[in-house]
């Protein structure tokens, strides 16, 4: 059995795969359509060195911290405001993957420079050091939180 990274977070939940097909042209995520979303967020922390890359493909089984938002929360509104604040047109490093954050049919990608990437439209965007500061301690502030309404019923494996 596969051991979990002693600060990821895991909440449990028995849900219903839910497919989404995308048009031909992928819109913007607004404010507004955060609403009534879950969210996924993977995070590493952005200070950490790391000798091989951490990508795109890979950031969920590396990150340090993994919450998962079952239900609408405040902090989804405020982390789709925060990652879209300020456009840029650098271009991601996908060798430095620090967070992913999974909110509705968007995914938002940043880099250890805060370089943030919104899949599916390609936009990019800039996070200064202190909005990177305030991501993680707003983040890590969940480490270790379990919905039990939501783990009711489900069969946690002991070791």
């Amino acid at each position: 059995m596969r051991r979990a990274h002693p600060g990821a977070i895991g909440l449990l939940v028995l849900a219903p795969l839910i497919c989404i097909q995308a048009g031909d042209t992928a819109e913007p995520m607004r404010r507004s359509d955060s609403r009534g979303s879950t969210m996924r967020i993977h995070l590493m922390r952005f200070d950490i060195e790391t000798f091989v890359p951490v990508t795109m493909g890979d950031i969920v089984e590396k990150a340090q911290y993994s919450i998962w938002f079952t239900k609408h929360h405040p902090l989804i509104d405020w982390l789709v405001r925060l990652l879209q604040s300020s456009p840029s047109a650098r271009k991601i490093d996908n060798q430095v993957i620090c967070l992913k954050a999974e909110i509705g049919d968007h995914t938002f990608y940043a880099d250890r420079d805060g370089t943030v990437v919104e899949e599916p439209t390609g936009r990019t965007f800039q996070l200064s050091k202190p909005k990177i500061r305030e991501l993680e301690r707003k983040i890590v502030y969940f480490d270790g939180v379990i919905d039990m309404r939501t783990a009711e019923g489900a069969t946690l494996k002991r070791e």
